[in-house]
């Protein structure tokens, strides 16, 4: 499923059959804390958050769902993994940077122990870019 699939979803749970300004994406937008522009962008898609502080707020109210449809995953060894394999490696070092500043605002905790980022693709990264962190 798309982000984009997965927060229109969300948005049609959390209206059930209302209707009206109360329903609306903007009072949606408003119980997530988030801008109502953003979320207008995520229901057309195909972007998907990259923002750090977006991210966290999406996983604070769905947790691993969130995780799941942003692609992102802790795996068995508590690590976070993203898979890549549809982007074009010139992306890595952007995607990188990103999952790095992530895993210090909030998706790892620091309690966790073993805390690791790793990048996983089944594609050769581009020359000199290692796909874990």
């Amino acid at each position: 499923m798309m982000f984009s699939d997965w927060i229109y979803q969300k948005y049609l749970d959390w209206r059930g059959d209302g209707s009206g300004q109360k329903y609306s994406v903007a009072a949606f937008s408003r119980f997530l804390d988030l801008r109502q522009q953003d979320i207008d962008i995520y229901i057309k898609g195909p972007t998907v958050p990259t923002e750090p502080n977006i991210i966290n707020k999406l996983i604070d109210k769905y947790g691993a769902e969130a995780l799941a449809a942003l692609g992102l995953i802790l795996n068995e060894n508590s690590e976070l993994a993203v898979e890549i394999d549809h982007l074009p490696a010139e992306l890595y070092p952007e995607l990188i940077q990103r999952i790095k500043e992530l895993r210090l605002e909030h998706i790892l905790q620091p309690s966790a122990g073993k805390e690791k980022v790793v990048v996983r693709s089944a594609k050769k990264p581009a020359q000199g870019q290692s796909t874990e962190t």
